[in-house]
């Protein structure tokens, strides 16, 4: 799936991508749910890729799961929220630069950024959570096990 400089506004916003190699893209725009945010690609190889600046927004949960989450190099994601909601992140390839991120592109998260996890503290850097920690998109679709 590919948004393409697209605004979505609702209440309730879910996107998944389903399959091994999945692949979420977002290519500018704005995304809002106001009450949650999701963005997953939950397959083995499932990706969630940000090509060009763009704001996800939610006053409740931004949260953004898939085996590779990247930011391109120069591209912001800015997250807002009048309640400072920060995007939690779970991957096991953090293509980004910043907290959580493994510095392989120099896009970053802005605005309300990404929620480090205390079950990650190592020596006063941030790791992002394996994709095998996030929670469910919702309830009936859950996330496949890990091989």
């Amino acid at each position: 799936i590919t948004f393409n400089n697209t605004a979505i506004n609702a209440d309730i916003l879910k996107s998944g991508v389903f399959g091994g190699n999945g692949t979420l893209t977002v290519d500018g725009g704005r995304l809002s749910g106001s009450a949650e945010l999701k963005l997953y690609a939950p397959g083995s190889n499932g990706k969630v890729n940000f090509i060009s600046n763009l704001t996800l927004d939610s006053e409740s949960s931004v949260i953004i799961a898939a085996n590779a989450v990247t930011i391109s190099n120069g591209v912001v994601v800015t997250i807002t929220g009048d309640d400072g909601v920060n995007a939690s992140v779970f991957t096991n390839v953090p293509n980004y630069t910043g907290s959580g991120g493994n510095g392989n592109t120099t896009g970053t998260f802005a605005g309300n950024e990404r929620k480090p996890h205390r079950s990650t503290r190592r020596r006063r850097s941030m790791t992002a959570p394996p994709r095998s920690q996030a929670p469910p998109l919702s309830p009936e679709a859950l996330l496949p096990s890990q091989p």
